[in-house]
């Protein structure tokens, strides 16, 4: 049979149990489910056919009343609510409406790309359902079928991204308020990844990366290995935003980025560690010549994209492997926890790293003269902290 012409399917008012799903050969299957309550007290699937949709909802509706009445004694069971909420709104249509939200723009664009991919997930199962006939079975049968398929982190990842839709529904009047079903359901939390790099693993990238002339994804390193900044900080940030400062009481003076952190909005200044500056300085001499970014693509004269910065690390990465074959599992996301690992390792203390990192409070750096001089001090002494085997031997 062919599918059929509306993809919102035949029912478009809702009813109390009412279900409707797309078949693989383009029929509806369209059936009323009883809760657990009224299966136990006797209640049965009941199947309507796809071509009187308005009857499967007098229906329906006519086959919750008549167990509410029968569970009313013993349940307090209640009767449908006169209130009906529009139900031509697809889950389509709920992200179409999301994306075009405050709480999506205002979002980084590197959690924008990831909240895309969940999103898409959940168009190309759901798409054409109506938002107001979801429940929590449904659901909870649906992140088992992810779990088996796609793995724990990332159902799970789709499953928070439905529940975020199905609020900002209720938001929208598309359902009622408190109806979120995704709200309670279990689901399994994967296992936080400790993955850190050894020196012989960072010396392995940094000679990589010198001997292919990657001098981008050199200095990229160095900002994320020696300072802890995260990869979209990395690749927006400009060569105005590094410059030299003189701290009271110091011999010469240090190099400091200044910049406004993405995902949580918090200025800081970050000490360049001293072993990172050669290679800063030239990559700023160098900068007149790039799209105005510290680094870009040397292939195209573009700033990175994430998919473009991520085949110039994956090429030093897959080049580091033969001095260093454990790098095979290393990913960039690892590179930050390296530098959490190599500070506290060092002596430095959790606030001082967490300081650099981005998780706790920072002044704005324009007020430096008043506040910013003992948060500076802060990430001074978490990259400091850092030393390598040489210097230690030393």
């Amino acid at each position: 049979m062919a599918r059929k012409s509306t993809v919102t399917g035949p029912v478009v008012d809702a009813a109390p149990g009412l279900r409707q799903r797309l078949r693989s050969d383009g029929t509806w299957r369209i059936w009323w489910e009883p809760t657990p309550a009224m299966r136990k007290a006797g209640a049965k699937v009941v199947e309507f056919a796809a071509d009187a949709p308005g009857h499967a909802v007098r229906q329906a509706r006519g086959l919750h009343e008549k167990w509410c009445a029968l569970l009313a004694p013993a349940a307090g069971a209640q009767p449908v609510a006169k209130k009906r909420m529009p139900t031509a709104r697809t889950i389509t249509d709920l992200i179409a409406d999301y994306r075009a939200a405050l709480d999506f723009t205002r979002k980084p664009a590197s959690t924008r790309r990831v909240y895309d991919a969940d999103l898409r997930a959940i168009a190309g199962k759901w798409g054409p359902q109506p938002v107001a006939l979801f429940d929590k079975p449904t659901l909870a049968r649906w992140y088992e079928t992810l779990h088996a398929a796609r793995g724990v982190t990332r159902s799970r990842a789709i499953l928070r991204m439905m529940s975020v839709l199905m609020s900002h529904a209720e938001l929208r009047g598309w359902r009622p308020e408190n109806s979120n079903p995704c709200r309670g359901l279990r689901t399994e939390t994967p296992l936080e990844r400790e993955r850190t790099a050894s020196w012989a693993e960072i010396n392995a990238l940094l000679a990589a990366a010198r001997r292919l002339r990657t001098r981008a994804v050199l200095t990229a390193l160095y900002l994320v290995l020696l300072g802890g900044q995260r990869q979209y900080d990395i690749l927006r940030a400009r060569p105005g935003d590094f410059y030299p400062l003189q701290l009271p009481g110091e011999n010469r003076p240090i190099w400091v980025w200044q910049l406004v952190q993405s995902k949580r909005k918090r200025a800081i200044e970050v000490a360049i560690h001293t072993i990172a500056v050669p290679t800063l300085r030239t990559q700023l001499m160098r900068a007149p010549d790039g799209p105005g970014t510290l680094i870009w693509d040397e292939a195209t004269g573009k700033p990175f994209t994430p998919d473009s910065f991520f085949r110039a690390w994956e090429k030093v990465r897959l080049a580091a492997v033969a001095a260093a074959p454990s790098i095979a599992t290393l990913q960039w996301r690892d590179l930050r926890r390296t530098f959490s690992n190599l500070s506290r390792a060092g002596g430095s203390s959790d606030a001082d790293t967490g300081d650099a990192l981005g998780n706790t409070a920072a002044k704005n750096p324009k007020l430096r003269r008043t506040y910013m001089a003992p948060q500076l001090a802060t990430t001074l002494r978490a990259v400091t902290a850092i030393v390598t085997p040489k210097q230690r031997k030393a």
